[in-house]
């Protein structure tokens, strides 16, 4: 069988425009840039304002061998660093007990959320830990080891995001207890950084907690209980101690304002516990929260006699300005 000689010419023509097509069609597809890595710089927190970071030794501690009292961590001012996108996204987070060298890594040309938190035991038991994975774990509003370092997992989406019903230590010491306000005294505040040449950023903390305090009178035997609801844990006072009675707590909305809008409201029920054992309903409240950094006492007067019912008459409130009336020692 023949061929002709025109037809193969033709196919071989067409093989080869096809070829030369196809190996050009690459070179029309547009290049596309490579990804912009970027530059990143590490950054020092410098922590000011309210809370002063160079501590003394607490009393109160274990006595060593030579004689110098030793902090506990459940005595030590607890720093949280929270640094999150420009759009909410977590990046990277800390817990640390010592701020003096707190750093991070950040890519340059970029806009970061940067929160600070720092947590004194204040009149409480300390914030509430256990041990887990070689080290002390915070659970709850941390969800994270005490180890001074920045982690840079961006998945915990809930650290440091909410300062209510931080778990703190029981009377016993072993147990957690949660409230509303969290009987301990904050500080925190939040900024954004864009990342230049700055080496470091100054985040002056403010205080984010209110005081009440309870003085009677008449007081001389038996027990002052004070039995809140929800807000805060129970408290019983004597005669030998009441002049002691302020409690510091910490509220989350101080963050972003001075005073708390919302709803809450804090309800406490009075007992009397006399000497012989009997209790004896004093009476019940409903107050505001104090302002940011102001105190509330509650003045009280107790019955004169077992057959007295006060129904809560004769209990009022003095509010009390800690910056400028009273000062409070930690």
């Amino acid at each position: 069988m023949k061929c002709n000689p025109l037809l193969v010419v033709c196919c071989l023509a067409t093989i080869i425009i096809s070829y030369s097509c196809n190996k050009a069609a690459p070179s029309d597809t547009p290049v596309l840039p490579k990804p912009d890595v970027k530059e990143k710089r590490t950054i020092n927190i410098a922590l000011g304002g309210d809370i002063k970071t160079s501590e003394s030794v607490l009393p109160g501690g274990r006595r060593l061998h030579n004689y110098v009292l030793a902090r506990t961590v459940r005595d030590s001012t607890i720093y949280a660093i929270d640094v999150r996108t420009n759009d909410g996204q977590p990046y990277a987070a800390g817990l640390f007990n010592s701020p003096e060298n707190i750093s991070i890594e950040l890519p340059t040309q970029t806009t970061f959320n940067i929160k600070a938190a720092a947590f004194r035991r204040g009149t409480g038991l300390g914030i509430w830990y256990t041990w887990w994975n070689g080290g002390q774990f915070f659970p709850g509003t941390f969800n994270r080891n005490l180890d001074n370092t920045i982690s840079y997992d961006a998945s915990d989406w809930d650290f440091l995001q909410n300062l209510s019903n931080i778990p703190l230590f029981l009377e016993d010491t072993i147990q957690p207890t949660y409230a509303f306000f969290p009987e301990v005294d904050g500080y925190a505040n939040q900024t954004a950084v864009f990342v230049d040449s700055s080496k470091q950023i100054t985040l002056p903390l403010k205080r984010i907690a209110f005081g009440i305090k309870f003085k009677a009178t008449n007081f001389t035997g038996g027990k002052l209980i004070v039995a809140y609801q929800n807000s805060m844990q129970t408290k019983t006072f004597t005669p030998e101690n009441i002049d002691n009675s302020l409690r510091i707590y910490t509220a989350d909305e101080f963050l972003v304002r001075d005073d708390i809008t919302y709803f809450e409201r804090i309800l406490f029920v009075l007992r009397w516990e006399r000497p012989d054992g009997t209790v004896m309903n004093l009476g019940e409240k409903e107050i505001y929260p104090p302002r940011r950094n102001h105190m509330i006492t509650v003045n009280v007067t107790m019955p004169t006699s077992i057959n007295t019912v006060n129904n809560g008459l004769n209990i009022t409130f003095t509010d009390t300005d800690w910056t400028t009336n009273e000062t409070i020692n930690l």
